[in-house]
C-alpha cells in the first residue's frame, strides 16, 4: 500500500464535540456483531470523548464524488488502532472554508435524532447506525494544514439505497420508509434522503446522509422545500411505511425534477413547464374527485346489498332499499324507527355516528360495514375539497 513519505501524511483530530463512544464496527469484513464493545447509541465515532487518534492514508482516492474525494486510512494511534478508517477531503477551493465542514455535521447530527427516534419506534428489527465524521487537521506531506473529514471505515458491499432526488434502489423498504419517517416526523418541514452505507446481518451503518429543510440549512446537498416535495412526488410507500404518517396533499404529488441515482448538488432537472405544471394541477384535482366519489358510492351501494341480504328483509323492504328514505311508506320509515329509536345511531355502534347517504336506506341493521366505509370515505373527500379550495 503506498503511503506518503516524509512521506506519511500524520493527521491529528480536534476534540470530538461529544461525550459518549457509540456503537463501532468490527475491522474485518463479515464479523461485524450486534453489540460490540463501547456501543451505544446511533453514532459510529473514532474516539471516545477527549480520544486523540492519528491516521495515515493512502496517496491516491478509491472513491469520488461531486465535491469530494474519499482515501482509505489506517488508525496508527488511539483506541482504534490497527483499524481502518477513510478520509474525505473536498476538492480545490474548498478545504479551507468551515462552512463545508459545519454543514456536513449538522447533516450529520440532524440525521442522528430522525434515525434514533426511527429506532426507538421500533419500525424494522434492524436498528440503523450512523457514522460520525470529524474535522481533523493534516500535520505533514500533501495535506498539511488542510482541514478534512475522518470516520471509520464501512466494510462489505457498498449500497446506495437512495438519492436526494428521489431515486430509489430496488430491495430497499427499510431505508425508504426511514426517509418517509423523518418526513412525518418533522411535520414535512425536512427530509432525510441519500442514504448509503453498509447493510449487515443484524444491523445497518449509514454514512453522507442528507438533509432537506425549507430554509436549505444543510448545504449545497440540500435541495430545499422542493427537494423535499420532489422526493415525495416520487417515493413509493413500502411494508414498512405506516399508513398514518404524513403524506403530500394531491397536488405536491406532481414531481418537480426527475429522480437520479447520484447525488445531486444545487438544484435538479426540471420535469415540466409552468404551463404544464397547471394543467396536471387541474387534472390531479379533478381525477382524485371522481376517483373519491367513485369509491364511497361503490361502498355504499355493497352496504346497502348487504344490509338486505343479511337481515333477511322482504320484497317490499329490498325495493324500498333502492329508494331515498323520503320516498318510503310512512308506516315502513315508523317501523324502522321503532327498530332504531336513536335514529342514526347503529345499535351495536352506539359510540359512533352512522351516516345515511341519499340512495341508501337502512333499518335496524349492525351495519359496520357501512359505518367504516362511508364516512372514513367522506373524511377523504373532506379534506380533498379544503385542499382544493372547494
Amino acid at each position: 500500500m503506498a503511503r506518503v513519505s516524509n512521506a506519511k501524511p500524520r493527521v491529528s483530530n480536534v476534540k470530538p464535540r461529544v461525550s459518549v463512544t457509540k456503537r463501532r464496527p468490527s475491522s474485518t469484513p463479515g464479523t461485524l456483531t450486534k453489540r460490540p464493545k463501547n456501543s451505544n447509541g446511533v453514532f459510529v465515532r473514532n474516539a471516545p470523548d477527549n480520544g486523540a487518534s492519528q491516521a495515515q492514508f493512502d496517496t491516491s482516492p478509491f472513491a469520488e464524488g461531486a465535491f469530494r474525494q474519499v482515501y482509505k486510512g489506517t488508525y496508527f494511534e488511539g483506541p482504534r488502532k490497527g483499524e481502518h478508517c477513510v478520509m474525505k477531503e473536498f476538492k480545490t477551493g474548498c478545504v479551507y472554508e468551515d462552512r463545508f465542514f459545519q454543514e456536513d455535521i449538522l447533516a450529520v447530527k440532524k440525521a442522528g435524532e430522525f434515525i434514533e427516534k426511527f429506532n426507538d419506534e421500533g419500525v424494522v428489527s434492524k436498528p440503523v447506525y450512523l457514522n460520525e465524521p470529524e474535522v481533523w487537521s493534516g500535520t505533514g506531506g500533501r495535506i498539511a494544514g488542510h482541514k478534512i473529514l475522518v470516520e471509520p471505515m464501512i466494510f462489505g458491499e457498498y449500497f446506495r439505497f437512495n438519492s436526494n432526488t428521489g431515486h430509489a434502489t430496488p430491495d430497499t423498504a427499510t431505508m425508504q420508509a426511514l426517509s418517509h419517517f423523518s418526513y412525518h416526523m418533522s411535520g414535512g418541514k425536512h427530509l432525510l434522503c441519500d442514504l448509503q452505507g453498509g447493510r449487515y446481518d443484524g444491523y445497518y451503518v449509514l454514512t453522507d446522509p442528507v438533509i432537506h429543510s425549507k430554509n436549505k440549512e444543510f448545504g449545497g446537498t440540500d435541495l430545499g422545500q422542493d427537494g423535499i416535495d420532489n422526493f415525495m412526488a416520487h417515493h413509493k410507500c413500502g411494508r414498512f411505511c405506516n399508513p398514518n404518517w404524513k403524506t403530500p396533499t394531491a397536488k405536491k404529488l406532481i414531481p418537480l425534477f426527475q429522480a437520479v441515482a447520484g447525488t445531486t448538488f444545487g438544484e435538479g432537472q426540471m420535469l415540466f413547464t409552468n404551463e404544464q405544471r397547471k394543467s396536471l394541477e387541474i387534472q390531479v384535482k379533478k381525477e382524485v374527485r371522481i376517483k373519491i366519489r367513485d369509491l364511497w358510492e361503490a361502498v355504499a351501494a355493497e352496504t346497502a346489498r348487504s344490509a338486505r341480504e343479511g337481515h333477511g328483509l322482504d320484497e317490499g323492504a329490498k325495493e324500498a332499499g333502492d329508494r331515498h328514505p323520503a320516498e318510503v311508506p310512512r308506516a315502513r320509515r315508523e317501523e324502522g324507527s321503532r327498530a332504531n329509536p336513536e335514529g342514526g345511531r347503529c345499535q351495536a355502534l352506539k359510540a359512533r355516528q352512522c351516516l345515511i347517504l341519499p340512495g341508501v336506506f337502512l333499518f335496524a341493521a349492525n351495519c359496520r360495514r357501512f359505518h367504516e366505509g362511508i364516512p372514513m370515505m367522506m373524511g377523504v373527500q373532506d379534506s380533498v375539497r379544503s385542499q382544493i379550495g372547494r
